[in-house]
C-alpha cells in the first residue's frame, strides 16, 4: 500500500482544525492531579505526524494512519508476567491441567471460546469453577506497569438451590449414593427405568449383559453423573 505525503500533509492540516475545537486540549496537555492517564499534547503530536509526511517518512498508508489513531486501548501493552513468573511459564501450567490430551486443544481454552453457548469465557477467566490457588493475580505488562486482579466467587443460577449449612451435609447429599428405599433413591430408580425404557424401544438388537464385576452406576441429580456404587 503507498503513501502519498501530499494528500497526507493537507490531511494533518485539516485535523488541526476540527482539533482546534476540542475542550479538552489543554487539559490533555496539563491534566490535574489524580489524572490515571500521562498528559498528552494533541498539537505537538499532530505537528510531528505532519513532518514525517512531508518528508515522506512513512512506507504505506497503513503506517500513517495507525500514527493518526487515538491511544484508545488499540495499543495495549503485552502481559509480561504473572505472580512474578513469565507469562509463557505460568499460561502452559495452567493449559497441563486441562481435559483435553493434545496441547494443541489444551491451550486455547485459556482464552476466550465463541463456539460455547453457554459461555465464552476461557479457563484463565473460569478455570472451571474451580479454586485457581492465589487469591490474587499480579499481572505485570511490558511497559513495566502492574495491575492485581482479585479471585472472585459469581454465585451461579443454582445458588438459590444450594441448602446446605455445611460441607458434611453437602457431601451426603451430592457425594454419598442414597440409602436403599429412600425416597431420593426411588426417583432415582424411576428415571433409571424410564432411561431403560427408552433405551430398550431405540434399540433393535440384544446386547450383551454387563459383567458382574463392573460397578452398578447410579443416576445423580439430572446431569448423569456416575455414582459408584
Amino acid at each position: 500500500m503507498p503513501f502519498d505525503s501530499q494528500k497526507g500533509s493537507a490531511l494533518i492540516k485539516e485535523m488541526r482544525k476540527y482539533m482546534e475545537w476540542h475542550t479538552m486540549v489543554d487539559v490533555l496537555k496539563d491534566p490535574p492531579p489524580g489524572y490515571a492517564s500521562p498528559p498528552t499534547d494533541l498539537f505537538k503530536g499532530l505537528d510531528e505526524i505532519h513532518v514525517n509526511a512531508t518528508q515522506s517518512k512513512y512506507q504505506s498508508q497503513l503506517e500513517f494512519d495507525a500514527k493518526l489513531l487515538a491511544s484508545d486501548s488499540h495499543r495495549v501493552s503485552p502481559v509480561t508476567s504473572i505472580n512474578g513468573h513469565k507469562v509463557e511459564l505460568h499460561l502452559n501450567q495452567l493449559a497441563l491441567a486441562q481435559h483435553e490430551q493434545d496441547p494443541d486443544a489444551r491451550y486455547p481454552r485459556l482464552g476466550s471460546q465463541s463456539p460455547h453457548v453457554s459461555s465464552n469465557a476461557g479457563v484463565w477467566e473460569f478455570n472451571e469453577g474451580l479454586w485457581p490457588g492465589e487469591k490474587e493475580f499480579k499481572i505485570g505488562f511490558g511497559n513495566k506497569t502492574d495491575m492485581r486482579v482479585k479471585t472472585t466467587a459469581i454465585p451461579g443460577q443454582d445458588i438459590l438451590l444450594f441448602a446446605y449449612p455445611d460441607g458434611h451435609s453437602l457431601f451426603q447429599a451430592v457425594c454419598v449414593p442414597p440409602r436403599e428405599g429412600s425416597r431420593e433413591m426411588q426417583k432415582l430408580d424411576a428415571m433409571e427405568s424410564k432411561i431403560s425404557a427408552w433405551t430398550a424401544s431405540a434399540t433393535s438388537t440384544k446386547t450383551a449383559q454387563a459383567s458382574s464385576r463392573v460397578p452398578h452406576p447410579l443416576l445423580r441429580r439430572l446431569r448423569f453423573h456416575l455414582a459408584l456404587q
